[in-house]
């Protein structure tokens, strides 16, 4: 009778996983008045809007990477139908990029459960650590240019279904590879590595190999037909890269699995992280050791990788090689760049520590499971950590109207009410000076999709750059209300 029971235990621990999983990625689009609105979101959804007014879709994105090459217009085409379908709102737009993000995941963690087997436990554990990760709920809530993310994630998903990839399948990889490349030419090397386990699978048979190659690449290039013209016609200034350090290369290889965990999201608090862990509490402790679960989920990953590297099942050995050489490869092609290690570089790579999470734990219990049984706990103990610290962060934003920094921010819904304040008032001329971290794209692009600023001329400026104030017209002066805190005052 115990086998029964022990069945009916596991069914029921993985459907609690599944619930637990869809509620995390729920609250994602939960108080969207304390989302991010910062600096790149307000231009993107300009440029968006000013497709419209034109009657012309744009061909490359007004904001210039790095190493002095434009971004292209994927993320620019998206939120122009959202715009045309929603109107200028940014809640809007963020639901919908939030959205995609999200079914890219779920979909993700669905097939990976089908390829390395687990059943709705599997599901459940790898879903709920994608969902709980602070990145992901962060990328997930913003109104960036997450393209690339999607992209990538979905490729993997193709690519992780059992059988070789033929042309049917080189089709969506095509168009996924072309819509990522048009949005971030970050992705270069994942394109080449998709091409590259095609032609694993393939290389027995030339004539498929070709076909099927030939496929992907003209979806890619179709969809990319507007970006290549513009790079064609515009003269480039590549600004000038590091080298290659060997120190730098370390620091990147456990990139990807910090984007899995809460470790260093000091980065999203600037200078009031101390504020933030003292005033979580007992919960700052867990908060502050952030790196034992990223290196915990590193190695579990990276074993998860090691033994299905030489798999029978073509589409494990397709995971593994491309989560090894993935790992491996940007770590080396971001440090020879010499970039700054900026969360949102692993967009292309960030499905390596689920995928070897995934290959993992459904290996080690087949052989030991009691092993197996304690890395699944310790992988669900990591996720609870992981909705500890993102109940803790809202809470704080809520608390303190966000953060006086630059990678936060004062968040959506404060912004509004300053807007508001000034569209509000009865003289026809406001000058708003920004005293505040906040940049003046957010504030200018609320006030253009603000009904009350229609008629008003409404400025943004900062003290002693602001134009003196003439009779008739009203000066707003935006400061933050106390030290720490991310609520406004205006006076």
């Amino acid at each position: 009778m115990s086998r029964p029971i022990l069945a009916t235990s596991s069914r029921t621990a993985g459907l609690a996983l599944v619930a637990a999983s869809v509620s995390l990625f729920a609250y994602r689009f939960a108080n969207l008045d304390l989302v991010a609105f910062i600096n790149d979101e307000p231009r993107f959804l300009a440029a968006a809007r000013a497709q419209l007014d034109s009657g012309h879709w744009a061909s490359a994105s007004p904001l210039v990477g790095t190493l002095g090459i434009s971004y292209g217009p994927t993320v620019l085409w998206f939120y122009g139908a959202v715009h045309w379908l929603f109107g200028p709102a940014p809640e809007a737009h963020i639901v919908a990029i939030g959205l995609m993000l999200t079914v890219a995941q779920v979909a993700l963690a669905y097939v990976l459960t089908r390829a390395f087997g687990g059943g709705a436990g599997a599901f459940g554990l790898v879903a709920a650590l994608i969902a709980s990760s602070p990145y992901h709920f962060f990328w997930s809530r913003v109104a960036w240019d997450q393209a690339a993310s999607i992209c990538t994630a979905s490729t993997v998903a193709l690519l992780a279904m059992p059988g070789s990839v033929g042309w049917r399948r080189a089709v969506p990889i095509g168009l996924l590879l072309g819509l990522a490349l048009s949005s971030h030419l970050m992705v270069l090397p994942f394109v080449a590595l998709a091409f590259a386990v095609m032609a694993l699978d393939l290389w027995r048979t030339p004539a498929k190999l070709a076909l099927t190659w030939s496929v992907a690449l003209a979806g890619a290039l179709v969809v990319n037909v507007p970006y290549l013209l513009h790079l064609r016609a515009t003269p480039l200034v590549p600004a000038s890269s590091g080298s290659f350090a060997l120190a730098a290369f370390f620091d990147f290889l456990v990139e990807p699995a910090r984007v899995a965990t809460m470790w260093r999201m000091d980065y999203h608090f600037d200078h009031v992280w101390p504020e933030f862990v003292a005033w979580a509490g007992a919960l700052g402790d867990v908060f502050r050791a952030g790196a034992v679960p990223m290196a915990l989920l590193a190695v579990l990953a990276a074993l998860g990788l090691a033994v299905h590297i030489r798999s029978s099942e073509p589409h494990r050995r397709r995971l593994a090689l491309m989560g090894l050489v993935g790992w491996l490869g940007y770590a080396a092609f971001y440090a020879a760049l010499g970039l700054y290690r900026h969360p949102h570089y692993q967009w292309p790579i960030w499905w390596i520590i689920p995928v070897g999470v995934a290959g993992a734990v459904p290996w080690l219990r087949a052989r030991w499971p009691r092993v197996g049984l304690a890395a699944a706990c310790v992988v669900g103990a990591i996720s609870l950590a992981h909705v500890a610290f993102i109940g803790a962060w809202m809470g704080y934003v809520r608390d303190h109207g966000g953060t006086p920094g630059i990678h936060y921010s004062t968040p959506l819904g404060e912004q509004r009410r300053l807007v508001e304040l000034a569209c509000g008032s009865s003289e026809r001329t406001v000058l708003i000076d920004n005293q505040t971290a906040m940049f003046p794209h957010s504030l200018a692009y609320l006030v253009s999709g603000e009904p009350r600023c229609a008629g008003k001329q409404i400025e943004l400026c900062r003290a002693p750059a602001c134009p003196a104030s003439s009779d008739g017209a009203r000066l707003i002066v935006a400061t933050y209300a106390r030290q720490h805190y991310g609520w406004l005052e205006a006076r």
